[in-house]
């Protein structure tokens, strides 16, 4: 009896046991790498299993495309709270590298991705980089970016609007986007839309088609900027502005006495700007940092977006942030959906850049001079140049296609004119020579000289071309 009771114990065990359960399917939504300097970058991925769970992740990097030479192996986990999004910074690295990287969850593995470090700083090298912008959903799945990687690129530069909240597509088609919510009076949904905005930028419109950004970010490492779409195209895009009543809904930009900010409020600092910073943050390859300026309160404990990098001896890339610090766009009193573009624009206190970014992008600037740094490209999300009232201009392909060209409220001349004047006249005054702005919002090709006014509020005192070869 005791054998017989034996083998049934050991068949009931054998019963209640069960093997490994299979793993759930995991879906990556992308890699990309950013932020990259001579020894560092920020790896990023999204990835889920269905129903959306976060995924624990090994982030593999490798110096060749077969994964023999492993030089660095990490753990993560994806997070719910960030969109099941994950990255992580890789360091001790060797500069002028091209590295490989991936992201594993038991057998599923994502895409490859690669990405250069820059070159040590004395080196002088040749130096290949892209740019561009305006990622608007109704353009989406952007298939002139399929074809980045054939053009081996240092880097890429996003010049913001990586994202719009309206509306995109044909309402009923598999390509309809709607609007993502108010961020000023729902923001628990604005960043649950604003999370959906980002990701759809990376998915095929139809099942099997072109996934979207995809290629464009797996293919180099990148430097991004956030603008005006990123945080609604409405007040939050002047985080130094007042914050208003209730705080975060904004101030009466008719109001002359709102013109520059001296409340010790801003808009920055409020829970709605910040829930669009890291809705933004959630979805690219960025450090995060925070600054601290004691003197300066408009800077201080904020998320540092800007940032400068050397590619060797010869190039600096400087990215600066127009969005965070900026004082209110003006209106028009009695038509406050218009830009005020007149003398308020030309006001010595008003910033685009506050204090301490502005100071650090000259001192920037200075010393790339000072150690004949030849090219001091800098990328900008609101263009610096002056278009003057042009009118209307219409497509030669599509006459049915036309647009207004205007210097809007927004751009450095139309509502920030002083300061442009200074920081353009910095540059000239110190010989700070071969300064290149980019920048895209505008969607129209052009380049233009730059110049600046000897006299703010004399045009005809003169213009003076900065643009010195």
């Amino acid at each position: 009896m005791a054998v017989k009771h034996s083998l049934i114990l050991v068949a009931v065990i054998a019963a209640t046991v069960s093997p490994n359960p299979a793993q759930a399917k995991v879906i990556y939504n992308g890699v990309a790498a950013g932020d990259t300097t001579e020894e560092s970058a920020v790896l990023w991925t999204r990835a889920t299993t269905e129903p959306n769970t976060p995924v624990t992740l090994t982030v593999q990097v490798a110096t060749d495309p077969g994964f023999t030479n492993i030089i660095y192996s990490a753990k993560g986990t994806t997070n719910a709270d960030k969109d099941y999004t994950f990255k992580t910074q890789v360091k001790s690295l060797t500069s002028g590298q091209k590295y490989y990287y991936r992201f594993l969850s038991g057998t599923f593995v994502s895409p490859t991705g690669t990405f250069k470090t820059a070159p040590a700083k004395n080196q002088k090298v040749a130096v290949r980089f892209g740019f561009g912008g305006d990622t608007d959903g109704q353009w989406r799945p952007y298939p002139s970016t399929q074809f980045l990687g054939n053009l081996n690129l240092d880097f890429f530069i996003y010049l913001g609007d990586t994202i719009y909240p309206t509306a995109a597509g044909v309402l009923g088609t598999a390509n309809y986007s709607p609007a993502a919510a108010n961020p000023y009076t729902n923001t628990k949904q604005a960043l649950i839309d604003y999370h959906r905005k980002y990701l759809e930028n990376l998915l095929p419109v139809h099942v099997g088609g072109f996934a979207g950004l995809q290629a464009l970010l797996a293919t180099t490492g990148s430097y991004t900027l956030f603008d005006n779409q990123e945080l609604g195209n409405k007040q939050f895009t002047n985080g130094g502005a007042p914050t208003g009543s209730p705080p975060g809904a904004g101030a009466d930009a008719t109001n002359t006495a709102n013109d520059v900010n001296v409340t010790g409020r801003y808009i920055n600092k409020t829970n709605n700007f910040q829930i669009l910073e890291q809705a933004d943050a959630d979805y690219h390859p960025l450090g995060e940092r925070a600054i601290f300026t004691p003197n300066d309160s408009r800077t201080n404990n904020t998320s540092q977006q800007f940032l400068a990098q050397q590619w060797g001896a010869n190039v600096i890339l400087i990215n600066l942030d127009d969005r965070s610090y900026g004082d209110i766009r003006v209106k028009l009193l009695g038509s406050p959906s218009m830009d005020d573009v007149g003398m308020r624009a030309n006001n010595p206190n008003r910033t685009m850049l506050g204090l301490s970014q502005l100071a650090w992008v000259e001192r920037t600037l200075a010393t790339a001079q000072q150690n004949r740094i030849t090219w001091k490209i800098i990328a900008i999300s609101s263009p610096i140049d002056e278009l003057g009232q042009l009118g209307k201009i219409t497509s030669t392909v599509d006459p049915t296609q036309s647009v207004t060209v205007v210097d809007s409220g927004k751009s450095w001349v139309g509502g920030y004119r002083a300061e442009r004047n200074a920081l353009l006249k910095y540059i000239a005054d110190n010989s700070i020579r071969n300064v290149v702005f980019i920048t895209t919002d505008d969607h129209l090709n052009r380049i233009n000289e730059v110049a600046y006014f000897n006299d703010i509020n004399n045009p005809t005192a003169g213009r003076v071309i900065v643009l010195i070869p």
